[in-house]
């Protein structure tokens, strides 16, 4: 995962908590302890491939969570709930275009 150009993490940087855009958009609290989950349960929920869930976190879309340096990252169940929303009634494969596009939606009312 990277974080802001330039930023160099340390130890004392950990637990590392990036709060992702959805989180931001929709209100849902990142900055907590619980409600963290596995990429592979992450993923299952959200049914897409645990490569899909690291690009959107590298894109900023959704919150990480990382409890020490090269330790696995978790994603927030609260707002993988709200990505599973943007689904559609089309039931249409969720992308990060198709996520970007329910924000500016969200954004817009």
């Amino acid at each position: 995962m990277s974080t802001a150009p330039g930023t160099t993490l340390t130890p004392e940087n950990y637990p590392l908590t990036v709060k992702g855009q959805v989180a931001r958009t929709y209100g849902v609290p990142a900055f907590v302890d619980e409600g963290w989950m596995v990429p592979r349960f992450a993923a299952l929920l959200v049914d897409v491939t645990i490569a899909t869930l690291h690009s959107w976190a590298t894109e900023g879309l959704v919150s990480f969570r990382q409890e020490h340096p090269q330790g696995p990252i978790r994603f927030l169940r609260r707002e993988l709930l709200v990505v599973v929303g943007m689904r559609g009634g089309d039931g249409g494969p969720l992308s990060s275009d198709r996520i970007r596009r329910q924000l500016i939606r969200q954004e817009s009312t």
